[in-house]
């Protein structure tokens, strides 16, 4: 069964999927977030009671302020993972065990009887950034997202509508090779943007400093044998009081997103280059390294570096995102 958008009804339901939350926003049409709620996803019960939950999320989003599923124009569901809109069908998760091949649209179509438009969670960010984020700000139609944490996320909108590829595998810009000689990423390969610039990069990239007995900030944080994990929030307190090591990391990590980003320039030339996620919020010394890397290697045309920015929609990135699916369609 497959239901059409209903551009008449007053409200979008947006989905952002993750292995321990599921979050759901009723957003106006104009990208206002009239209401959220989550629920733990209690992934590891299996598929069937995975979906189960998303639809438990959205009645209790629904509930809330008093409103129906026959209110929603439709609702967008936003995925860590591979998706094929025509079928509904979606690739495996690693932290939602029997995800993969299973079909994401149906049993939630059939519950809600609105059409359901399921999409990667990382193309969601970018399109909801290019329409209610960053976007208006800069008055960008055409837009390339960065997000940042574990792994590195990607999207590109070209004219205010998604580039999925032929195969709807396009836009893993934190898979681009950017050193074929690199470090191994999770993916397999060796060399990836994300094995740079993801959590397990940046770590690896202070203790590359740290081990050689340099002093740092960073070692009253973590104490040595006392079992506290450094982390990347870390690594910008350590940054934003002046840590000579922390500010070396995030130099070192904004090189190689000015390297993605520099590539993405070459393929895409966008109006805005958009940098989200956790990661992102170390800030200015992240992005004055990510802008001074493309002022030096963009070399064929200027391009004009104040553009790279951080995201704007923060928490509710993924539920707008998810939304703003369903308000381009």
């Amino acid at each position: 069964m497959k239901f059409a958008v209903d551009r008449s009804a007053p409200y979008v339901a947006g989905v952002d999927i993750g292995g321990t939350f599921i979050k759901v926003g009723i957003l106006s049409p104009d990208g206002f977030v009239v209401h959220r709620t989550q629920l733990e996803s209690q992934a590891d019960r299996g598929f069937a009671h995975f979906v189960t939950r998303i639809g438990d999320a959205l009645q209790q989003a629904l509930a809330e302020p008093g409103l129906s599923a026959a209110q929603l124009r439709g609702i967008g569901v936003g995925y860590p993972g591979t998706v094929y809109p025509d079928t509904g069908l979606i690739s495996g998760s690693p932290n939602i065990p029997g995800s993969q091949g299973s079909n994401l649209v149906t049993p939630l179509e059939e519950r809600f009887q609105r059409a359901v438009l399921p999409i990667n969670d990382a193309s969601a960010a970018a399109l909801g950034e290019c329409r209610f984020g960053a976007g208006p700000e800069h008055g960008a139609r055409d837009l390339a997202l960065f997000t940042l944490g574990t792994g590195v996320g990607g999207g590109v909108v070209l004219n205010h509508r998604l580039h999925y590829g032929a195969h709807h595998q396009g836009t893993e810009l934190g898979h681009m090779v950017v050193d074929p000689h690199g470090p191994q990423c999770g993916c397999g390969n060796f060399g990836c943007l994300e094995a740079f610039c993801g959590t397990a990069g940046i770590l690896r990239a202070a203790w590359k400093r740290l081990q050689t007995g340099r002093p740092s900030r960073l070692w009253d944080y973590i104490q040595p044998f006392s079992g506290r994990e450094l982390t990347p929030k870390m690594i910008s307190q350590a940054a934003a009081a002046g840590d000579a090591v922390a500010l070396e990391v995030w130099g070192e990590i904004g090189f190689w997103l000015g390297v993605g980003c520099v590539t993405v320039i070459n393929y895409q030339d966008p109006d805005l280059i958009v940098i989200g996620g956790q990661i992102a919020k170390a800030g200015p010394p992240l992005f004055d390294a990510i802008r001074q890397t493309v002022r030096a290697r963009q070399r064929l045309n200027p391009w004009p570096v104040d553009k790279i920015v951080p995201a704007k929609l923060g928490e509710d990135a993924g539920i707008v995102g998810a939304a703003a699916v369903v308000l381009s369609d």
